[in-house]
Order: C-alpha cells, then structure tokens, then sequence
C-alpha cells in the first residue's frame, strides 16, 4: 500500500514538474529575447522576474492592508516602538511605560524640534547604550528635515543694482522688475504661480561697488585682469557678503 502511495506522489510530482517546465518553456518561447541570450540565461532570467513579481505582489497586498486603516497601523508602529524602548533613558525621562494610546502620548509627551534631542544624539555619538534605542544605531546621518536649512522659507531671487546716483528705488520700481520677469521667461512665471518662489528681491548698492567687487574677486582668483570677467550670477559666499555690506538703505 505505502508502495503504491509512494509511486503515485512520485507520479504526480513528476507531472506537476513537467507541466510547470513546460510553462516555463512556452513563456520565454512568447517574450522578445535578446540574441545574446542563451536557453540557460533566459530559462534563469524568467525565474527571477517570477520571484520578483510574486515578491512584489505580497508586498503590495500587504501595503494595501496597511493602507485601509493608517491611523490604526500608525498607532500600532508608534506604540511597539515605545513599548520596545521604554526602558531607554528617553523612555524613562518621558514615562514611555505609561503610554498605552496614541492619546497617552499625546498627553505625555511634548512636540518637538531637533534641539529636544540633540544632548540625546550626542551622549549616543560618543558611545553610551541604551540612550533612545534598546539596539546599538547602525550608522550616524544627516537629513535635511531635522538638521538642514529651513524650509519654511519660500526662496526668492536677488538682483543687485547699481546706479548713477546714490538713489534708492521706490517699492513700485522694484514690483516692476518682478512683472516684467513674469512677461520674458516662461519659468520665472511658472515658479510664482505655484509660489515656488518669493517675488524677486531688488537690492540698489551704492556707486563704484561692482568695480570694488571686480577688484575683490580678482584677488582670490588666478585669472590676468584682462581676462577676468565679474560673473552675472554670484554664488560665492564672500562675495554675496560682500555685495549685502554695500546696499544702501
């Protein structure tokens, strides 16, 4: 009986790896390959992109669970971290082991900037365990969300000017400037539509500074005079500093 049983399975098992060879076989037979390609490349190939897909179809059935209730999966992924870590000097300076909700920590812990954890950064950078995170961190990193420019700021252009006379512009010559930009280039507009961009800032410097400022750059530059040329767009910190001395208020 076990005999028979045996050679059943095996019989099936068999069928079941020709049938799934020969899948295999008729798919790569239907797809474009390239002429490079051997039957053992392309046979190994397809086995990839079938793993990857079924990879990535659970992957995404799981994203798509999580997604149908975010505050619950938030809640669940704040709450494992704290209950994980509540025995950290941060979890113990904000009673970690007191926060059962979202609404306890709400309650117990306070909103904060990057200045609330720096002395907690710190004493973990200089080696000390169990600061904020049970594990050992497994690299150290700078992002621009917590220690990079602010970016409540909306940029804006600056365009120096220098005229004949020691004369400042009036707020109407400055929004001038702004509207003509809008009318000659097409991006310039798109930018202030979307206020991506401030309107643009007209600063007046007093007279003779943007020959200062030729000699200034010439002198950190290996460039002969007659070559040297002052460049439209100014980047260079100590030149931009330079130019900021030499507006006139």
């Amino acid at each position: 009986m076990f005999e028979k049983l045996a050679k059943g399975c095996l019989a099936v098992g068999g069928t079941v790896g020709v049938i799934s060879v020969s899948y295999i076989v008729w798919d790569i037979y239907c797809k474009r390959s390239s002429k490079l390609h051997s039957w053992s490349s392309m046979f190994n190939q397809n086995q990839v992109n079938g793993i990857m897909k079924g990879v990535g179809r659970l992957v995404n059935n799981g994203f798509n669970s999580y997604s149908k209730d975010c505050v619950k999966t938030q809640e669940s992924t704040l709450l494992q971290f704290i209950k994980e870590n509540s025995d950290t000097i941060y979890g113990r300076d904000h009673s970690f082991s007191q926060i059962h909700n979202r609404d306890d920590f709400v309650r117990l812990h306070p909103l904060t900037i990057y200045e609330h954890y720096e002395s907690y950064i710190d004493r973990v950078y200089n080696g000390e365990e169990n600061v904020i995170t049970k594990a050992m961190p497994a690299m150290f990193g700078v992002t621009s969300g917590t220690s990079g420019e602010d970016t409540t700021v909306t940029p804006f252009y600056v365009i120096y000017v220098e005229l004949d006379s020691d004369q400042n512009l009036t707020e109407k010559d400055k929004n001038m400037v702004d509207e003509a930009l809008c009318q000659k280039s097409y991006a310039y507009k798109s930018f202030r539509t979307k206020n991506s961009i401030q309107t643009i800032e007209v600063r007046v410097v007093s007279s003779g500074t943007f020959r200062a400022l030729k000699q200034f750059l010439m002198t950190k530059s290996e460039t002969s005079a007659n070559q040297f040329k002052v460049p439209r767009v100014v980047k260079r910190k100590e030149a931009v500093e330079f130019l900021q001395t030499r507006i006139l208020h």
